[in-house]
């Protein structure tokens, strides 16, 4: 733990000569030699092992002061295989993902509703991923069977993946939608029509609804129990402009259904919930003059869920996003985002404020192609839609793939 001190905090004595730094970003050849794992693939086999820590610290405000830094790391091993290059058939994709977290949770400090890091969770040990995608006509249709982390395929804003506060990452009124540390059992399916619109379609295991832990409940988690009970039905529709060459564009939304029965706070019990989302981005300049593009780009979230038996109602986020921020700093980003969540406050609920809102500004430093560092500062208005005052904490995230 000591090294991972270190490895966080070290770094931020010299972020000021970063910042004026003249060079830049070593490519792919300053990867530590991994000779077996460039030649695995060759042949059509991807193991990326990733390591991300975080320290966190609140400062001001909040539940209580942070006096041991919430140091947490979070170790995951990737392993993709292709079907062209190891079975000869074309489109195909297996994946077996397997994650290891330990350590603090700086949110509890904070007092927020919502983890304050994408990497925020409980102490787990688990095989997250495990599912096999087929692609035909070039991509223009797919579909994909197994354990899935499902932030990448719906809800998926481009310009917003790279904050920490996890409402971005995930829009908390999809009541839940299988993402990190709660990967479930599903089927899904995708198709595109042109290079402009794509459909996308889900039936999962949606029993986390139920406090049931997916993760870590193995490949097919409750997916076969009785899941007319507990389904989670999901459909999005994106409209994409501008995405090879411009100003790239998108805009999606989607509606889902979670057939599970929960509490409500007024009493009794809800047959089923049920909810929209709506989210967007948009490149307003860019300067294609360097090796990697720079861009600013404008990003917004919405949506909605019925208060009767949901802690959030509403949410809206927005926020921009500097994709090389400096002309000798192409590779890093900087971006400032607002998210604010609207609670419940039907009698029984249990919050006495309407909102959490959280206010974000992070930079994330390249040195390497396989390393980042990434300063952020968050503050917390109102957390957790109760009387504990302002929360203002300050994170340091590094990772580390090959």
């Amino acid at each position: 733990m000591r090294f991972l001190a270190l490895a966080l905090v070290l770094p931020m004595w010299s972020l000021p000569s970063w910042l004026e730094s003249q060079e830049p970003l070593a490519d792919s050849s300053s990867t530590p030699s991994l000779s077996l794992l460039q030649q695995l693939r060759k042949d059509g086999i991807e193991f990326h092992p990733t390591f991300t820590g975080n320290t966190a610290w609140d400062i001001a405000g909040g539940q209580q002061r942070t006096t041991n830094g919430n140091l947490e790391y979070l170790i995951d091993l990737n392993l993709k295989i292709h079907s062209e290059e190891t079975l000869k058939f074309s489109g195909g994709l297996f994946c077996a993902d397997f994650q290891l977290h330990r350590g603090g949770q700086p949110h509890l400090d904070a007092g927020s509703y919502q983890d304050l890091t994408f990497i925020e969770a409980n102490n787990i040990t688990q095989l997250s991923e495990f599912w096999f995608r087929q692609s035909f006509g070039e991509d223009l249709f797919w579909f994909l069977i197994g354990k899935k982390d499902c932030s990448t395929i719906f809800d998926f804003s481009t310009y917003a993946m790279s904050f920490q506060y996890q409402s971005f990452e995930s829009i908390p009124t999809i009541r839940n939608l299988p993402y990190y540390p709660n990967p479930a059992m599903g089927v899904l399916a995708g198709a595109s029509f042109g290079t402009h619109m794509n459909i996308k379609l889900g039936i999962l295991d949606g029993s986390n609804v139920l406090g049931v832990q997916t993760g870590s409940l193995g490949i097919t988690g409750k997916f076969f129990d009785h899941l007319l009970s507990h389904a989670l039905m999901i459909g999005e529709v994106d409209f994409i402009w501008n995405e090879a060459t411009g100003l790239f564009g998108q805009i999606g939304g989607g509606v889902w259904k979670n057939s599970s029965s929960v509490p409500k706070y007024s009493g009794g019990v809800q047959k089923g919930l049920n909810g929209w989302y709506l989210f967007g981005d948009q490149t307003i300049w860019q300067d294609i003059s360097t090796p990697t593009p720079r861009k600013i780009g404008l990003f917004f979230q919405a949506g909605y869920t019925s208060p009767q038996a949901s802690p959030i109602k509403e949410v809206f986020a927005f926020g921009v996003n500097a994709l090389g921020p400096f002309v000798t700093r192409s590779q890093d980003s900087l971006g400032v985002g607002v998210c604010m969540s609207r609670f419940s406050l039907v009698p029984g609920s249990g919050y006495t404020k309407p909102t959490e809102t959280d206010i974000e500004i992070y930079y994330l430093y390249n040195p390497y192609s396989w390393w980042n560092i990434q300063p952020d500062i968050q503050y917390i208005i109102t957390p957790n839609g109760s009387s504990t005052p302002n929360a203002l904490v300050v994170l340091v995230n590094t990772a580390f793939s090959f």
